[in-house]
């Protein structure tokens, strides 16, 4: 799982870096403090697209390994 994570992780930096394309605007676990609800903590990215600049998109990224698939911790 943190290889797969790892890996779209380092995709989404490069797809950045072309046209027309999701951009990366932080890189990788951004930090985030939400006052209103009282919220911290981390997301992998925050990525903007070219036809709504003004719209970031938080983006978490979640993967398993296969004993998690099998059922098993």
């Amino acid at each position: 799982g943190h290889a797969i994570h790892s890996m779209v992780q380092a995709w989404i930096k490069d797809m950045s870096t072309l046209d027309g394309f999701p951009k990366s605007t932080y890189g990788s676990e951004v930090g985030f403090c939400d006052k209103v609800h009282n919220v911290k903590g981390s997301i992998d990215d925050i990525i903007t697209f070219p036809y709504a600049p003004e719209l970031d998109v938080p983006l978490e990224l979640k993967t398993m390994n296969s004993a998690t698939i099998a059922g098993q911790k």
